[in-house]
C-alpha cells in the first residue's frame, strides 16, 4: 500500500500545465475526497453494528446517560429488566 500512497500523493502533488491536466487533478481530487468520506462512513457503520449487537445480545451494555437525565435511575433498571427477559 506505501507505493500506492506515494503515487497518490506525487499525482496530486503535481502542477498542471494544460486544460485537460487540471480537469483530471481535479477529478482525482473529488475522487481522493469521496474515498475518504465513504472509509469515515464505513468506519461508523462497523461501530453502530457493534453497538447494535451488544444491545441485541444484552452484553451487559448500558445506555446512554442522556436517556436516563431526569429519571433518578430508574431508566437503568427498567434497561436491566429488559434485558433479562432477552
Amino acid at each position: 500500500m506505501t507505493g500506492t500512497t506515494n503515487t497518490r500523493t506525487t499525482a496530486l502533488s503535481i502542477q498542471p500545465t494544460t486544460e485537460n491536466e487540471l480537469l483530471l487533478l481535479s477529478a482525482l481530487h473529488e475522487s481522493e475526497a469521496q474515498v475518504q468520506r465513504i472509509e469515515v462512513y464505513a468506519f461508523e457503520l462497523q461501530a453502530s453494528n457493534i453497538l447494535n449487537e451488544a444491545y441485541a445480545d444484552g452484553g451487559g451494555v448500558k445506555p446512554p446517560l442522556r436517556s436516563l437525565e431526569g429519571n433518578a435511575g430508574g431508566g437503568v433498571r427498567q434497561w436491566e429488566k429488559q434485558a433479562r427477559k432477552r
